[in-house]
C-alpha cells in the first residue's frame, strides 16, 4: 500500500522534475543521456523511499 501511496508519487515528482531541469538549464547533455539521467534519479528516489518511509505509516482507523 505504501507504494501506491509514497514511492510512486515520488519518484514521479523527482523524474519529472529532473527532466524539466535537464531540458532547462543543460541543453549541452544529450537527449538520451538527459533521459538515462532522469530514469536513474526516479529509481535512486524510489528506493530510498522504500527503505525510509515505515511499513505501516497508515492513519489510524476510527
Amino acid at each position: 500500500m505504501r507504494v501506491f501511496m509514497f514511492i510512486l508519487p515520488i519518484m514521479f515528482i523527482v523524474g519529472s522534475f529532473s527532466w524539466y531541469i535537464l531540458n532547462k538549464d543543460h541543453q549541452e547533455v544529450p537527449p538520451t543521456t538527459r533521459m538515462w539521467l532522469s530514469i536513474a534519479a526516479m529509481f535512486l528516489s524510489g528506493i530510498l523511499a522504500f527503505f525510509l518511509f515505515p511499513k505501516n505509516e497508515m492513519p489510524p482507523k476510527k
